[in-house]
């Protein structure tokens, strides 16, 4: 660490912002400018000792802040005092009457501004007229010799430089008759100024680079505008070739004044009290009283150029646009080489998207001062805007030349560079605008905001710590500091940066917000809902916080909460569909269908997502029995969202039942479209064309499921069902030894494998006269005498058509065997079963009571039976049969999961979670087991749980894009317990 200590007068403090805007710092230098013409305090005189270089101001007299005294370790810099006090011979004594005021310090005829000719004629009360006709009618060289006081000048001037190593007095005497090079005695224009800082800056060890930028740049000198009057008798007596005596010149920011005016308003002690306050309050943020202070100036100055300047500024600012242009153009008709007002007018311009007149008054101050970056860098982050980027980049480049230093230069640059999208040479201009300015919030803040895109969040973090120790009331980086801490894994030390800016300030309803969001991370969901209900409580119609409480309700499991408070998010935004659409599909989890319907549909009206609530009628239809209404809902939504695929295949699903085949086909055809890679839409269509008879088609389906799931074993099942159906036995027992291969512990996979092995071995009781298509024979055409064998033969034969999907031969068959021999309950059981699939749901469940009334501790066909009856609506006595059915075959894992969806359908979930906990143990590998598992534990609140079960299922079947899907929407759900409004 370097610290810098530059002591003097304006001249010193002059140098010191010099330095520090064309020399390249580093990260730990420590600079501090300390007046010598006051006292100095304690601490900067410990600063002082201190500091590695003293840069001290030689002068003519004892400065009241002498350092002489003070012990440096540091390298010690002498610069010495610049002045052409023979060019004022009466300068250095204030008026008489001057005093500070709080918006002009030094007054207005403070020493630089002073004449001690005229301070004697008012001492002596001498009339203003009278005194100015005096001093006009002097010879100055006669009162004092003139020449002499010019040799002793450059004499003091040149024991200055020989002290200090600097070479001043020669610029001033090559130079002081044929130009200004000074404005008063003590503030030297342009050429002086430049030689005083190219000697100083040669002295401190600075580049050739940034010796020659800070020449170029200092087309004007850095010290104040105002000018003091010469007097007529040393203009010509020194000849000056600049001046004569009508020159005019700069008083504060009231105008241009010759020097007879001057003096005269010097005598009366005259000047603008009102413009000068006025832009004092400008600046101070005081708009009306400003204005009407500025107003009252100008008429007394209606040449005042700063003072228009000013009064533009206000009036944008109170909205008067075409008011506040006039005054701009105004100020630059009194002064047009005025950069700064020229920048101005470009901002106004800007304001009100006169974009054509802000770029060329902003280009215009560019040429009146090419060399401020200020302007450049204006003009780029306009063009950014504009969306004119390789503009925009030219622009910052060209601020960056001028002012390699400045940190402003560096984050446009960045900025420009990320929105055409190079992000790599973004974080180079943010890194070095950082490395420049360490406590620049600007360049720390556009760092952070890029890592924080790019999930750096360790680094994130740490910046956004520095903006918000820079900025402590900065809520937008506080707010970038929690996120990326949560993100970072520093989840308790965000929690705990919230709970401290809530203590300051417990009624801020978005820290309250991520304060729930976080704590639900946290799993503290009680805590989550006591912060959420606190904020609504303090905001009750703040729909956000509205939905993210019912969100959190739902993740809970406390459905009738999360319900409460989407009703009262639609009563908060009756017009809004959002909290309409979110009930519907809470109600239609809790199967409460009618409400469901009406909330879908209320959704609908106020403009909801329609490809989504569609989906969700076709659902409400389905569960409610109504098919054509199913397919007719899901024909809209495959309408409006074509590139869903899981809405074509359950369309496909509807016309199957509807048995329009064709439609069936076509919509398998165009799920598969979409996704060929899913496995389910591929097997779903390998059934449909099946079932149509395109075997060749189905055959070819069902391969493409059996190739993107191998390790799923019902699509092995399928395609060797399919196989069978074609007679071709080899590989149907090929395909099926597969499936069992893959899930070993499956009894049906099993059985259908077994089924397989034993058909060659009853073929030679199959009756010839059964034929291989669909026959009407009604069980009185059947003759009583047919042997045993022969209905069990038909039972397995009407299995086999079963299968291949020709479900009317297989009711056939069935119908007969069932006349051969009524008391044999597999017979009506698997009658049960056709009829089910034929959608003769009534006749299905009295077949079904005959089998278990034959058979009572059967535990497949009791479980067949609970089914039927949970499905019409029996629920009581679908319990009774399904738990009989568990107490007869508790290792039958099938018949818990049955019995556990029943219990979820009377909102008996811990219970359901149990029966299919049960089942999971059964057959750890069902991964339909484990979807039904996770569907509860999420509607439980068990999120991490509900992961835990997909995750097990992706495990078994690893390429099932359906399994990824479901495993990536809940993942997301368990990082992001709340809805995005909440943590952005």
């Amino acid at each position: 660490m370097t610290r810098y200590a530059f002591i003097g007068n304006c001249q010193i403090q002059a140098l010191f912002n010099l330095y520090r805007q064309h020399v390249e710092p580093t990260q730990d230098d420590v600079f501090r400018y300390i007046r010598s013409y006051e006292d100095i305090a304690e601490a900067d005189r410990s600063y002082i000792a201190a500091s590695d270089v003293v840069v001290e101001q030689v002068q003519d007299f004892k400065p009241k802040g002498d350092i002489a005294g003070i012990q440096t370790v540091g390298r010690r810099i002498f610069v010495p005092v610049v002045n052409a006090g023979f060019l004022w011979p009466y300068a250095g004594q204030p008026h008489p009457l001057n005093a500070g005021v709080w918006y002009l310090e030094g007054g207005p005829y403070g020493s630089e501004a002073s004449d001690a000719f005229l301070n004697r004629m008012i001492n002596r009360k001498v009339a203003p007229d009278e005194a100015v006709a005096r001093y006009r009618d002097t010879d100055v060289n006669k009162t004092m010799n003139l020449d002499r006081l010019l040799e002793l000048s450059l004499e003091k001037q040149r024991a200055r430089d020989a002290m200090t190593g600097f070479s001043i007095a020669d610029v001033i005497e090559a130079h002081f008759r044929d130009e200004p090079i000074f404005r008063t005695p003590y503030h030297p224009n342009a050429r002086v100024a430049k030689a005083l800082a190219t000697q100083f800056f040669v002295q401190m060890g600075v580049s050739g680079a940034d010796i020659a930028r800070m020449q170029n740049a200092m087309l004007i000198t850095p010290f104040p505008k105002e000018e003091l009057p010469l007097h007529p008798s040393v203009i010509r007596h020194f000849n000056l070739r600049y001046a004569n005596a009508d020159t005019r010149y700069a008083f504060l920011s009231e105008g241009r004044y010759t020097f007879e005016e001057y003096a005269n308003r010097y005598m009366r002690y005259d000047w603008n009290a009102a413009l000068q306050e006025g832009i004092a309050l400008a600046r101070a943020g005081d708009i009306d009283k400003a204005l009407e202070r500025v107003r009252e100036g100008l008429a007394a100055s209606p040449k005042a150029a700063p003072g228009y300047a000013a009064l533009g500024h206000l009036l944008q600012r109170k909205g008067d646009h075409d008011e506040a242009i006039a005054a701009m153009r105004h100020s630059l008709a009194l002064d047009p080489d005025n950069a700064v007002v020229h920048s101005g007018l470009a901002g106004i311009y800007n304001h009100v998207s006169r974009r054509d007149e802000a770029e060329a008054a902003l280009r215009e101050a560019m040429a009146r001062d090419p060399w401020e970056a200020h302007f450049p860098t204006l003009l780029s982050h306009w063009l950014r805007a504009w969306k004119r980027i390789d503009d925009a980049l030219a622009c910052a480049t060209r601020a960056i030349e001028i002012a390699p230093y400045a940190p402003a230069g560096h984050v446009e640059l960045g900025c420009a560079y990320d929105l055409k999208g190079d992000s790599a040479r973004a974080e180079l201009c943010w890194r070095k605008a950082v490395a420049l300015a360490p406590q620049n919030v600007g360049a720390l803040t556009t760092l952070a905001s890029l890592l924080s895109r790019q999930s750096q969040w360790d680094e994130a973090a740490s910046l956004w710590q520095n903006v918000v120790d820079l900025e402590p009331a900065n809520g937008h980086a506080r707010g970038h500091l929690v996120h990326a801490l949560q993100k970072s894994g520093k989840l308790a030390t965000a929690i705990a940066l919230i709970e401290e800016a809530l203590a300051k300030t417990p009624r801020d309803v978005d820290l309250l917000s991520r304060y729930a969001a976080y704590l639900a991370q946290d799993n503290r969901p009680t805590d989550a809902l006591v912060v959420l209900r606190t904020a609504t409580l303090v905001d009750p119609t703040n729909r956000h916080l509205i939905q993210d409480l019912a969100q959190l309700y739902r993740d809970t499991g406390d459905l009738a909460g999360a319900e409460s408070a989407l009703r009262q998010l639609a009563a908060a935004d009756p017009t809004s569909p959002v909290a309409m659409t979110q009930l519907a599909h809470l109600l239609a989890w809790q199967r409460r269908w009618p409400e469901a319907r009406v909330a879908a549909e209320h959704a609908l009206t106020l403009g909801g997502s329609a490809g989504d609530l569609h989906g969700l009628l076709a659902t409400v239809h389905q569960e409610t029995g109504d098919v054509d209404g199913a397919a007719a809902a899901l024909t809209r939504a495959a309408a409006l969202a074509p590139a869903n695929g899981d809405l074509q295949y359950r369309l496909s699903k509807s016309w199957e039942k509807l048995g329009r085949l064709a439609d069936a086909v076509t919509a398998a055809r165009a799920a598969v479209a979409i996704d060929p890679g899913n496995p389910h839409w591929q097997t779903n269509l390998g059934h449909m064309l099946g079932a149509s008879g395109d075997l060749d088609g189905a055959e070819a389906a069902l391969r493409e499921a059996v190739a993107a799931s191998p390790t799923s074993a019902g699509f092995h099942a399928a395609l060797a069902d399919l196989l069978l159906r074609r007679g071709r036995h080899a590989e149907a027992v090929a395909a099926s030894r597969l499936a069992v291969s893959v899930a070993p512990d499956n009894a049906h996979f099993q059985g259908r494998l077994q089924y397989m092995l034993e058909q060659e071995q009853q073929a030679s009781l199959r009756p010839a006269s059964v034929a291989r298509a669909p026959v009407a024979i009604a069980p009185t055409d059947v003759a009583p005498a047919l042997p045993a064998a022969t209905a069990r033969a038909l039972v397995a034969e009407a299995r086999r058509f079963h299968l291949d999907g020709d479900h009317e031969a297989a009711r056939n068959l069935l119908l007969l065997a069932v006349a051969e021999a009524p008391e044999d309950g597999d017979a009506h059981y698997n009658l049960s079963q056709v009829l089910k699939a034929l959608d003769k749901p009534d006749a299905a469940l009295e077949a079904a009571r005959l089998a278990v009334k034959l058979q009572s501790d059967n535990p497949h066909w009791l479980n067949h039976l609970g089914v039927l009856l949970m499905q019409s609506g029996a629920v009581d006595e679908a319990e009774d049969h399904l738990s009989r059915a568990v107490t007869h075959a508790p290792q039958g894992a099938g018949f818990q999961d049955s019995l556990a969806q029943l219990l979820a359908r009377q909102g008996r979930i811990e219970e359901a979670i149990q029966a299919v906990h049960i089942a999971v143990s059964l057959e750890p590998r069902n991964i339909h087991f484990l979807e039904h598992l996770s569907r509860l534990l999420e509607s439980a609140g068990d999120t991490a749980g509900a992961v835990a079960a997909l995750e097990q299922a992706h495990q078994v079947v690893p390429d099932n894009s359906h399994f990824r899907t479901l495993l990536a929407r809940m993942r997301a759900k368990v990082t992001l317990p709340q809805t995005q409004s909440v943590l952005a």
